[in-house]
């Protein structure tokens, strides 16, 4: 009786089948020019639909980071008022500085950053105060703005600094003493008094509210051409909430 076999080598197939080697070996895994390219063609077209979903999750993260950073920054503002007797920090300069920027020690005391970092309302880090995703104003050290500026009522909300000899200085104000983001007397959009719900705190700096122009020609200035990638600035309010304003909508002039 002839021993069965279970398992034959492919050159037993082969001499079996009456195959060469070579019709073998062509056979097996090979895939024509049209097969490829339909392949090519299918995961193009997956990539294709995939990656307008992908710009929006990421569009939507960099923006959720940013909205944490402000309403991050707004809470050591409130912190620092209620010990303060309901003072805001100040005197200081529109521009946030990003703490890492802020080398010498005589200056830390004009940033909102460095003087929330040294009275210990935050972190000792520049987490919360640069740029979630690298848009220009980083290089500048400035990302953030502070509503401090002549417009308001009153003025200057955080006080203000001035390098010119006699140049008239400002102390910055109690919380309860904000009226409003506008004088109606300056501006006709302006308004008499606004909750504090609907006064702004803190933004996103660019080149429209920090430019050469807008503060006075200061070295850490942002070039003109400097917009956040999301079309837009994101506002923390006096209550800590944050809005979004596309330009045009902005509840100021700067």
């Amino acid at each position: 009786m002839e021993p069965r076999i279970f398992f034959k080598s492919s050159r037993n197939v082969a001499a079996d089948t009456g195959l060469s080697k070579v019709s073998l070996r062509a056979g097996v895994g090979a895939f024509s020019l049209m097969e490829m390219m339909i392949t090519v063609a299918i995961i193009g077209t997956l990539a294709a639909l995939c990656m307008p979903a992908w710009t929006k999750i990421k569009d939507n993260s960099m923006r959720a980071r940013d909205v944490s950073n402000l309403r991050g920054q707004a809470m050591a503002v409130l912190a620092y008022a209620g010990e303060h007797d309901g003072v805001l920090p100040g005197r200081i300069n529109r521009g946030v500085a990003i703490p890492s920027t802020v080398t010498t020690d005589s200056k830390r005391t004009y940033y909102l950053s460095t003087v929330l970092i040294d009275a210990g309302y935050c972190s000792k880090d520049d987490k919360i105060w640069k740029t979630v995703c690298g848009y220009g104003a980083d290089q500048f050290g400035v990302a953030y703005v502070v509503n401090s500026g002549k417009s308001s009522v009153p003025t200057y909300f955080f006080g203000n600094r001035s390098s010119t000899a006699g140049a008239t200085t400002y102390d910055p104000k109690r919380i309860v003493s904000l009226k409003s983001n506008l004088d109606p007397d300056k501006d006709p959009k302006g308004k008499d008094e606004e909750p504090l719900s609907q006064i702004w705190m803190i933004t996103n700096a660019d080149g429209e509210n920090y430019n050469s122009s807008t503060t006075g020609g200061l070295s850490n200035s942002l070039s003109e051409d400097v917009r956040t990638p999301w079309g837009g600035r994101h506002y923390v309010y006096f209550d800590a909430h944050v809005e979004f304003k596309r330009s045009g909508e902005y509840p100021s002039v700067n």
